[in-house]
């Protein structure tokens, strides 16, 4: 069964703040809890209510998003008083990748539980 995938969407441009390399995985981008803890920081606008949201502690949330920024070497977050968050410029282009990533995870579990069911349904990838 066709999926809908097309290489076309695998060959656009890289931004440049992600630092890729030969292998194309960017510095920091190997971990998919990290990507889900700046979510939602970014989500709630606050360190705080995330970590609230995610049942773990400031500091635990706070950490990987800090090893995140100093491997990209950016900011991806402007902190300011009462515990607001804004992102950066790179953080919103940052936040639009991650949103992608997370919506495929997502759809790629849906699948694997509804093929497990025996369901014949596949991934779609959208165009």
């Amino acid at each position: 069964m066709h999926i809908g995938l097309s290489l076309g969407r695998f060959r656009r441009p890289k931004p440049a703040f992600l630092h890729m390399d030969d292998s194309g995985m960017g510095a920091g981008l190997h971990d998919t809890r990290t990507l889900v803890y700046f979510y939602f920081v970014a989500r709630h606008g606050s360190y705080r209510l995330a970590a609230r949201e995610l049942s773990i502690t400031v500091s635990a949330l706070s950490r990987p998003i800090q090893r995140l920024e100093r491997d990209l070497d950016t900011l991806l977050f402007i902190r300011g008083g009462r515990h607001e968050t804004r992102l950066t410029e790179a953080g919103v282009r940052l936040l639009a990748y991650v949103q992608e990533v997370l919506a495929q995870l997502i759809e790629l579990t849906e699948w694997a539980q509804h093929g497990r069911d025996g369901a014949s349904r596949s991934p779609q990838a959208s165009a």
